[in-house]
């Protein structure tokens, strides 16, 4: 118990200051001022003022980002499902572990696989489809 405290703690802080420290350097530096700046400034903002060298870095540590948050919720969608099988709301297929991983293996690559059914969509498509699942939800909540 305690050690999940200090853990979401630590991660509260090194997530506060992944944010802070770059916008208070970039901000101290104020070339080109805050209210030009504009999407992909920072990476401009990087090799201008330290050296070429760094805009690939900072480029690599937004990939990086990105794909930590969408591994999170690749994972946190695959162990619902996992959740909902085991309660019998969804197909039982989905119950199955990775005996030695102890991960919901088909889970994850239905999630998988309909990820990449969904990035061939244009962004007008996906948000149809977004929208039709939030007001169904919705309405189920409220049935």
């Amino acid at each position: 118990g305690n050690s999940l405290l200090k853990g979401l703690l630590l991660c509260l802080i090194l997530v506060v200051l992944t944010y802070i420290l770059p916008l208070a350097a970039l901000a101290s530096v104020n070339t080109p001022p805050w209210y030009s700046w504009r999407e992909g400034d920072f990476t401009v903002i990087a090799a201008q003022q330290v050296g070429d060298w760094l805009a690939p870095v900072v480029i690599c540590a937004g990939a990086v980002g990105n794909m930590g948050m969408h591994v999170a919720e690749l994972f946190e969608d695959s162990w619902q499902l996992h959740g909902m099988a085991k309660c019998g709301l969804a197909p039982s297929v989905f119950k199955y572990k990775h005996p030695q991983l102890r991960t919901p293996l088909t889970a994850v690559a239905f999630s998988t696989l309909l990820m990449v059914m969904l990035v061939s969509l244009n962004f007008e498509r996906l948000m149809m489809i977004d929208n039709f699942f939030s007001v169904s939800s919705g309405l189920l909540e409220y049935a």
